[in-house]
């Protein structure tokens, strides 16, 4: 399985999320793909501490099992789940900028490499190096300014702007959900 990047990540946490709080059957491998060591540990924890409180005499109401801290196994992941969103969100600003940054290396290598060979074949080295780009998946280079025609940089920070929104709005839903603890 490919390596998740801190897009990927956020998408398929809140996706999950919202799967758990739908009762939907989730494996437990998809849960933990998304998580950290220390936040796997951490889920092992809370259900080993769950499981002692089910060794105990069991809560007759429901009123009984909030007063215990009595949790079913979803709620728990439910828990680990939006904690880790949350640290995700945090320190995530970083990791897109470092993706930033290698896509515009990336972009940079395959143009550079497609200009300089069509240089020593004596071709058109701008229309070659912009159609690598656009094979690659990227914007043109306009000749005259050297900018992405199509503001390669412009739609990375849409991208960035869409994602920052994405996550306010995830976490006001988080913040007015119940039963939601902030470490």
């Amino acid at each position: 399985m490919p390596k998740l990047n801190v897009i990927h990540r956020l998408e398929r946490l809140s996706e999950r999320i919202a799967q758990l709080e739908n009762n939907e059957a989730i494996e437990a491998r998809e849960i933990n793909s998304l998580l950290t060591n220390e936040q796997k540990e951490l889920l092992k924890k809370l259900w080993a501490e769950q499981q002692k409180l089910r060794k105990q005499s069991p809560p007759k109401t429901e009123e009984d099992k909030k007063q215990l801290g009595w949790k079913t196994k979803r709620e728990i992941r439910i828990d680990v789940l939006k904690q880790a969103l949350l640290e995700m969100k945090d320190n995530s600003d970083s990791e897109i900028d470092a993706l930033k940054q290698q896509s515009e290396a990336k972009a940079a290598k395959v143009f550079l490499d497609a200009y300089f060979d069509a240089k020593d074949e004596n071709k058109n080295a701008w229309a070659k190096g912009n159609a690598a780009l656009q094979r690659a998946g990227f914007s043109r280079i306009n000749e005259k300014t050297g900018r992405y025609e199509h503001g390669n940089n412009a739609m990375n920070n849409n991208a960035q702007d869409k994602y920052k929104k994405e996550m306010l709005e995830m976490e006001e839903k988080i913040r007015n959900m119940p039963n939601t603890k902030k470490s």
